[in-house]
């Protein structure tokens, strides 16, 4: 829900307000008319400060005592989070009383709502970002080329600069459904990941690392398997060459599994997506863990836990944790060979930090991760 105080005026209806996103979809407007008085076409006007940054006009000729107008903003105007903007209606039917009177026995004549009316997708996809924009738009292609299913991409971009945003943007809209959260400064992949995963409306939810390319099947091989096993959390897919106990190099040692992987390591990756899908179709395991470049969860049981632990900060014991939390709730969490998602891993810590910074937070968060989760 978004900020905002409502400002009555004899001619206009006006709301002032605070985007916490940078792109609503509709905004709905409530209008209490006990009198039944025709609205007629109404005008909404939409300015930050002095300037007007979106004019529409909205034809309503109900005569219900309460009456809801949605005016659709999507694909109009992209919002500064947390700049103030003004929303101004009036009537062009009504010269000079504008919409008729703004109170009503002493309470005001309408409500406004500032919301994500979308309808429910079947998957909601939270991406964090900080700069390194060639691997955020490569994800988005792959995205775009090889989800099979309804989606909506939740990009969430920790204080990367104009630049990079403005060439992910120029991929993003080539989606059919996005919300873009744009914030000042880098909080971190764990804090950025809340944010997105608080904005979900979706029975299912992935955390995908912006330095992924996922290859066809992906997400319907996940959700069908998932959506088969109630008391299952999360489930992942298989990665390469990478320090992922789901590298294929690593899944039989660290799973203790006994998989018989054809050659895949020279391949493309829809290749081996292909062979991956005929040689394990249907198959996963119940395993200790799973991390989360590329993973699928339960929105209801991840919700109940309340979402990743925020003192792991730019990650890095985070996934652990939270799949201890669900184990400690009898819930299993599933990796499946059949679904696969290439990892280039770590890019962004490599941005960040040096190798003994990465060695000094890494020390710590183990640290932290013991304290926390006893016998881990």
């Amino acid at each position: 829900m978004q900020k905002f105080k409502e400002v009555n005026n004899k001619n206009i209806l006006t709301a002032e307000f605070t985007p916490e996103d940078n792109l609503l979809d509709k905004i709905k407007v409530i209008f209490r008319n006990p009198n039944k008085i025709s609205l007629g076409e109404l005008v909404v006007q939409i300015k930050k400060g002095t300037e007007c940054v979106c004019t529409l006009t909205v034809g309503h000729s109900t005569v219900k005592e309460e009456t809801p107008i949605v005016i659709n903003v999507k694909d109009k105007i992209l919002f500064d989070t947390g700049s103030k903007y003004q929303l101004k209606i009036w009537s062009n039917v009504l010269p000079g009383k504008g919409i008729y009177t703004p109170i009503v026995d002493n309470q005001p004549l309408f409500k406004i709502e500032f919301a994500h009316y979308t309808e429910s997708k079947s998957i909601d996809i939270i991406v964090p970002t900080f700069n390194n924009e060639d691997f955020t738009v490569k994800c988005f292609e792959s995205l775009r080329k090889h989800t099979n299913m309804d989606y909506r991409i939740i990009w969430v971009d920790n204080g990367s600069t104009d630049e990079s945003r403005k060439k992910v943007l120029d991929e993003i809209i080539k989606h059919k459904d996005y919300l873009n959260i744009w914030l000042k400064d880098n909080t971190g992949f764990v804090k950025a990941s809340n944010i997105g995963l608080n904005k979900t409306k979706s029975d299912y939810v992935v955390l995908l690392n912006n330095d992924t390319e996922v290859t066809p099947g992906w997400c319907s091989i996940m959700y069908n398997i998932l959506k088969e096993n109630p008391d299952a959390a999360a489930i992942g897919p298989l990665t390469m060459k990478c320090h992922s106990p789901q590298s294929y190099e690593n899944v039989n040692s660290y799973y203790r599994l006994n998989l018989n992987f054809p050659k895949i390591a020279n391949l493309k990756h829809k290749k081996i997506a292909d062979i991956l899908h005929t040689s394990f179709e249907n198959k996963y395991f119940d395993v200790c863990q799973v991390t989360f470049f590329c993973t699928m969860f339960n929105n209801r049981l991840f919700k109940e836990i309340g979402y990743l632990p925020d003192v792991y900060g730019p990650g890095l014991g985070d996934d652990n944790e939270t799949c201890f939390n669900f184990k400690k709730k009898g819930k299993k969490i599933l990796f499946t060979p059949e679904a696969f998602c290439f990892h280039n891993h770590r890019t962004t810590f490599n941005l960040v930090y040096s190798d003994d910074e990465f060695r000094t937070l890494q020390a710590e968060n183990t640290r932290i991760l013991r304290s926390r989760c006893k016998g881990i």
